[in-house]
């Protein structure tokens, strides 16, 4: 067995850092040896194994010859420069999704990996969730989709900061985007609205696919009182609908005046892909998503942008 990967964390004291260093050091084949994150107070109560290196900048990780490869887990909008600086100091890069701002940016770093033979993976995990898994499979013999919608809403948080957050789709849409891309193929046309006032951020995006199927994503956050995360597909023999409660997510299925229910199995997409990341630097697999799809899914997240200007 080949040596484990040297593995470190950047934005570690963060909720996706911290799940980030359990994901990879569960897998036998990856060591996490380091972590990153501007307070170090903080980032020593996440990261208590004292095994794992802390590091309060990430100019010491990138320069850090023990390390193979990062995992950026910070703020969307410095993912492409903390990307770009990794994968000029030689180390493999997994990144959260967006990948970056930019298709510029994007096409930049996907060469830049090549230049250096190193692997660039864009952890753009929706495709893989249980319950995008569960709906998809529901929908199996149901006849042509007519419609779809699906609504989220959330706090705050660094979302609420255009510095932070970056692109408004690309931050908030590109997971429903994304979804919708796997379940009903290439749009004809997208549109989209969106409004930023009193620290609340929401948009509404609609795509038109092939056979008249409408598909609208509305998306918000900073609100206090959120309206439940929910969705409905209704197709020419029946509908598939996911709506969150007390007790979790349920996914209800109607056909022929029947509703049945049932809950999606417990999610492991973030670590399917933390393994996938793995998989492809010991050229033993390919990624979760690939390049190509997660282009995809910012350049429609950009059209976005450039309609609400």
């Amino acid at each position: 067995m080949p040596e484990p990967v040297r593995l470190a964390v950047v934005g570690a004291s963060g909720s996706m850092g911290k799940a980030r260093i359990r994901h990879f050091g569960d897998d036998p084949r990856c060591r996490v040896v380091a972590a990153c994150a501007r307070d170090i107070r903080r980032l020593g109560e996440a990261v208590p194994d004292e095994e794992i290196q802390l590091f309060a900048h990430a100019e010491e990780i990138y320069a850090n010859p023990d390390v193979d490869a990062v995992s950026i887990c910070i703020p969307n909008a410095l993912h492409y420069e903390h990307a770009r600086r990794a994968l000029l100091a030689g180390k493999h890069v997994h990144c959260e999704y967006p990948l970056c701002q930019t298709l510029g940016e994007y096409d930049e770093l996907v060469q830049l990996a090549r230049d250096q033979g190193r692997v660039l993976h864009h952890a753009l995990t929706v495709r893989a969730e249980s319950l995008h898994r569960t709906m998809k499979g529901s929908l199996q013999g149901f006849g042509e989709p007519r419609a779809a919608y699906y609504r989220y809403y959330g706090g705050g948080g660094w979302y609420l900061d255009p510095n932070l957050r970056g692109d408004m789709f690309c931050a908030l849409h590109i997971h429903f985007i994304d979804q919708f891309l796997d379940l009903f193929g290439e749009p004809e046309a997208i549109t989209a609205h969106g409004i930023e006032r009193d620290q609340c951020v929401s948009a509404v995006v609609l795509m038109q696919f092939p056979g008249g199927l409408a598909g609208t994503i509305e998306f918000g956050m900073g609100f206090i009182d959120k309206p439940g995360y929910m969705g409905t597909i209704v197709t020419a023999d029946g509908w598939a609908g996911f709506e969150s409660g007390s007790e979790g997510l349920t996914v209800k299925i109607g056909e022929g005046g029947q509703i049945g229910e049932m809950t999606p199995p417990p999610d492991t997409s973030k670590e399917e892909d933390a393994a996938s990341f793995i998989d492809e630097i010991l050229g033993t697999g390919g990624p979760q998503c690939d390049l190509a799809t997660g282009r995809r899914a910012i350049e429609l997240c950009l059209e976005c942008s450039r309609q609400v200007g």
